[in-house]
């Protein structure tokens, strides 16, 4: 299991640098006690997504059923779609302060509408926001996963295009 995963990330110097990048960099650089962006990856149970990135917990979580394949199963089947997987999900580590500032202040604006005296109340606004914010962090999240596939596929065959 540890070394389809690792053989995963070592396969794309570009996604290697940036899980690095994640767990080396502090959510906030002035505290030595604050957490990095990533510090964990555990088992995802059920069949939900390809992997998921959790900020309360700093934790990416992949299915156990995928790096837990022999070596050239894996290889064959998987190592490609888990690259892409892992590339999106360190994105997600590096969005999560901005989108922690979505929500505070998507919390904020619905809070101070819901508490004016205009009897009719309009979440347009913010909410129109907090998609804005998500999707721009799944649009990075998708550029991240392909970057790192394409690593990958240019370390086996550099001439490699979308034709």
């Amino acid at each position: 299991m540890v070394t389809n995963l690792q053989s995963t990330i070592n396969s794309s110097p570009t996604l290697a640098k940036e899980i690095n990048r994640a767990v080396t960099t502090a959510i906030d650089s002035r505290d030595p006690k604050s957490p990095m962006l990533l510090e964990n990856f555990a088992p995802l149970s059920g069949t939900v997504a390809g992997g998921t990135f959790n900020p309360a917990t700093k934790t990416m979580s992949i299915p156990p059923g995928t790096v837990g394949q022999t070596q050239s199963r894996f290889n064959k089947f998987y190592a490609n779609d888990l690259t892409f997987v892992l590339g999106h999900e360190t994105q997600h580590a590096f969005n999560q302060t901005s989108m922690t500032s979505s929500y505070r202040q998507f919390d904020a604006a619905v809070t101070a509408i819901a508490k004016d005296n205009d009897p009719v109340n309009d979440y347009t606004l913010p909410i129109e926001n907090l998609i804005k914010s998500a999707r721009e962090d799944e649009a990075k999240a998708q550029i991240s996963g392909w970057n790192a596939l394409v690593d990958r596929v240019r370390q086996t065959n550099p001439a490699v295009d979308l034709n």
